[in-house]
């Protein structure tokens, strides 16, 4: 009786392991020839995410996830000249526990304009967009961290809405063109890093605490020495919620 018992754990525990390691991998790469501007839709119940652009396809994308019924879902317009693509996963059940992974890896292409709009629901993002052809860039977010990088971007438009989270924004670098920024914040604090050289203009309001370091009141704004002299314009509306709002510029 004993040998059996030995000899079913030793057939169990090799099973247990093999599903504790079990491993989805979607992956989708999008061509971008042809293509004088795209837009890229991504939807993310919970999860990590990580986007940069210095590919050469208009999107390379990676997925792993440990459960089949969260296998994410793409879509396209298929236009060759302005295409459109999605990537969405369903809402997730059973999302709890040590071994589960949903990471999303994102290489978006580094030479042709896009417009970028992502819904994530909780986690934490990482938007490594500098020296980018994003042109704009829309963000709900409920319960994430996000950290995004535009130094050096193309980007024109800005709108980040965060439910629960810190939100982490870095727009220092040399502009050639104005920037309009909208950040709304909940819970948690919102830090934008902005530049010395270029003209920039903040309107706040929130329950929490600012720091305008490196800019001064006029009127209902925080401006730098910048503004009026440099030939564009950085416009930033952000609303704190409960947490503290920081608007830094460059040494």
């Amino acid at each position: 009786m004993k040998k059996i018992t030995v000899f079913g754990l030793l057939l169990f525990f090799p099973l247990q392991a093999l599903l504790a390691q079990q491993e989805f991998v979607f992956k989708k790469t999008t061509s971008a020839s042809g293509a004088k501007k795209g837009t890229v839709t991504l939807e993310i119940p919970a999860g990590e995410l990580q986007v940069n652009a210095d590919g050469t396809s208009l999107m390379d994308a990676q997925v792993q996830y440990t459960k089949a019924s969260w296998l994410p879902v793409f879509a396209s317009n298929n236009s060759k000249t302005e295409p459109e693509v999605s990537i969405r996963q369903k809402e997730m059940s059973d999302n709890n526990g040590k071994d589960v992974k949903n990471e999303w890896n994102i290489n978006l292409s580094k030479t042709t304009p896009l417009d970028l709009y992502i819904k994530m629901g909780a986690g934490k993002s990482t938007l490594d967009l500098q020296n980018s052809h994003v042109n704009k860039l829309t963000m709900d977010a409920g319960a994430v961290g996000s950290d995004i990088d535009l130094r050096g971007s193309k980007v024109s438009d800005v709108t980040v809405n965060a439910g629960v989270g810190e939100v982490n924004l870095d727009l220092r670098g040399k502009w050639d063109h104005d920037v309009d920024v909208d950040v709304s914040g909940g819970i948690g604090d919102v830090r934008i890093r902005v530049p010395k050289g270029t003209g920039v203009r903040v309107k706040s309001s929130g329950l929490g605490s600012r720091n305008m370091k490196g800019l001064h009141q006029e009127g209902n704004a925080y401006v730098n020495a910048a503004l009026g002299k440099s030939k564009h314009v950085i416009d930033i509306t952000v609303a704190g919620g409960l947490g503290s709002i920081s608007v830094l510029q460059d040494e």
